[in-house]
C-alpha cells in the first residue's frame, strides 16, 4: 500500500524505521510526505517518538533542539502529511490524531483483482499536482459543513479531504461525509467490542467453558452482564445472536471456525 500511496502524494519520503531527529530533520529540510512502514517494531514503546508524531498534528507544531558549539536553539518543524503503516492498531493518542484504515488478509473464498505497480503512473502524479495548483486558491478558503458526529480532532482529521471532496465535486462531496460518519461511529464501535469482550471473558471464567455458542450467550446470560456504556445492548440481545455480532464488529474476528457438537450439528463461525 505504501508504495501505491508514494506514486501520488507530493514529496514522498520512504522509511521502514526512523528515529525522533530523523522525524524533524527530514520534515524541517524536505517538507515531505512522510510515509513510514514497519512502525510496530519500534514506536509501541517510543514515547519521545509517539509525541513528536502527535505534537505534528498541529500546523504550528515545533520541537527545540540545541546545536554547535555554543549550543545554540534551533526551532524544527514536525508537522507535515504522515502515512504510518503497522501490524495492529496504534496508540490511543495517535489514531485519535488519525484516520485510521485497516486492511484485512482475504480469505480464499474472497476474489479480488490484483492491484499491481503498473495501475499507477507518473501521468496520475502529475494531474493531481496540477489539480490541487490550480484549486490552491479555494482549498485554503474552504471551510466545510460536516456531519453533527464530528468534532474536536476527528473532524480536524476530515476536514482536508472534506475540503478537496467539495472542489472536486460529482459526487465527491455526500461519499467523504459518509466515509467520516461510519469512521466516527466505527470508533464508538470499537469501546462496546471492548466492553462485550471482556463480559464474555468473565462469562467463559465463570461457567469454566472452553466454548460458548453466541446463541447461548446471547439467549441467557450477557443480557444480565453489568457493561457500563452499552446498555442498549441490554436489552437487544435476541437468540439468534444478531445483535451480539454487531456489537463484536469493532473487535478482530477469527478465521471461519467449524464445531461438532454432541449431537453431531456442525456450527460455523463462533
Amino acid at each position: 500500500m505504501n508504495s501505491k500511496l508514494e506514486a501520488v502524494v507530493a514529496n514522498p519520503v520512504q522509511a521502514s524505521n526512523i528515529s525522533s531527529a530523523a522525524v524533524y530533520r527530514s520534515i524541517e529540510r524536505w517538507h515531505p510526505t512522510l510515509i513510514v512502514d514497519e512502525a510496530d517494531t519500534f514506536l509501541r514503546d517510543n514515547t519521545e517518538l509517539r509525541g513528536i508524531l502527535n505534537a505534528g498534528h498541529r500546523r504550528n507544531a515545533f520541537v527545540l533542539r540545541v546545536e554547535g558549539d555554543d549550543h545554540e536553539p534551533r526551532r524544527f518543524s514536525v508537522w507535515c502529511p504522515k502515512v504510518i503503516a503497522m501490524i495492529g492498531k496504534p496508540h490511543a493518542t495517535l489514531s485519535g490524531r488519525s484516520i485510521v484504515v485497516e486492511l484485512k488478509r482475504k480469505t480464499m473464498l474472497e476474489k479480488r483483482e490484483r492491484f499491481t505497480d503498473g495501475c499507477l503512473n507518473d501521468h496520475l502524479a502529475r494531474k493531481c499536482a496540477r489539480w490541487a495548483a490550480d484549486n490552491e486558491g479555494r482549498l485554503r478558503s474552504h471551510q466545510p459543513s460536516l456531519p453533527e458526529s464530528l468534532f474536536n480532532r476527528t473532524a480536524d482529521n476530515w476536514i482536508p479531504l472534506v475540503t478537496i471532496a467539495d472542489i472536486a465535486g460529482s459526487g465527491w462531496q455526500e461519499t467523504a461525509r459518509q466515509l467520516a460518519a461510519t469512521a466516527a461511529a466505527r470508533k464508538d464501535g470499537d469501546i462496546t467490542s471492548v466492553l462485550l469482550l471482556q463480559a464474555i471473558r468473565e462469562l467463559f471464567e465463570e461457567k469454566n467453558a472452553d466454548r460458548l455458542s453466541s446463541e447461548d450467550m446471547s439467549a441467557c446470560e450477557l443480557r444480565g452482564q453489568p457493561m457500563a456504556g452499552v446498555s442498549k445492548w441490554q436489552a437487544d440481545f435476541d437468540e439468534s445472536g444478531r445483535q451480539l455480532a454487531q456489537g463484536l464488529q469493532g473487535a478482530q474476528q477469527a478465521s471461519p471456525l467449524r464445531v461438532d457438537n454432541e449431537e453431531g450439528v456442525h456450527a460455523r463461525r463462533f
